[in-house]
């Protein structure tokens, strides 16, 4: 059988995906293993688990705008990633916050700043 010439190239945005998929595996399992088998001294555990989480956010911030700056401002689907950009962004911020303020007190009051 004859392949086309194309067929076998890896686009670039599977390649993005794929590291991003990647990147979110890793850090799930991270985060499950920190989480289970406790490999740090008490607070050091709870940074790092922290960490993990707001890396998590970050990252959903960032591939958000990376979608939203796609568009063209006259775009529909901008108006929409424009919100949900906006969104993570506040989460990363809340969840940034919240790490802070469990590493530098120990604990975080509910209802807090980061809420």
């Amino acid at each position: 059988m004859h392949r086309e010439a194309g067929s076998l190239k890896i686009t670039r945005s599977a390649l993005i995906m794929s590291a991003s998929f990647a990147g979110a595996i890793l850090l799930f399992a991270g985060y499950i293993f920190i989480y289970q088998q406790v490999p740090f001294e008490g607070s050091l555990n709870d940074w790092a688990l922290s960490l993990i989480t707001i890396l998590g956010a970050l990252f959903a911030a960032a591939l958000a705008t990376a979608i939203y700056l796609h568009y063209h401002p006259q775009d529909y689907p901008r108006k929409v990633w424009l919100n949900l950009m906006i969104g993570c962004w506040l989460w990363f911020v809340a969840e940034l916050i919240w790490g802070t303020l469990d590493y530098v007190l120990g604990e975080v009051t509910s209802p807090g700043l980061a809420d």
